[in-house]
């Protein structure tokens, strides 16, 4: 649909991925998540499609509290 209505490039979540990959491979090892990231590519790129991200700021609000957290345990002990 993407390459039907002009869009160039595609922000993949990494839960598509997961699916794409348990759906393909049957689980979602590490060594399956890559080999489904290169079949990702690949069809991006057959249909003209960029992946421009793959979703960035998923964890972002977990992780910057982790570190603060972490920051503070630091200065108090």
């Amino acid at each position: 649909m993407a390459q039907k209505y002009g869009i160039e490039g595609i922000e993949l979540f990494y839960e598509d991925l997961e699916v794409f990959t348990a759906e393909k491979y049957q689980d979602t090892t590490p060594e399956s998540l890559l080999k489904a990231a290169g079949d990702v590519e690949r069809l991006c790129s057959a249909r003209g499609l960029q992946i421009v991200c793959l979703q960035p700021f998923m964890h972002y609000e977990g992780t910057r509290r982790e570190r603060m957290r972490d920051s503070k345990h630091e200065l108090t002990s």
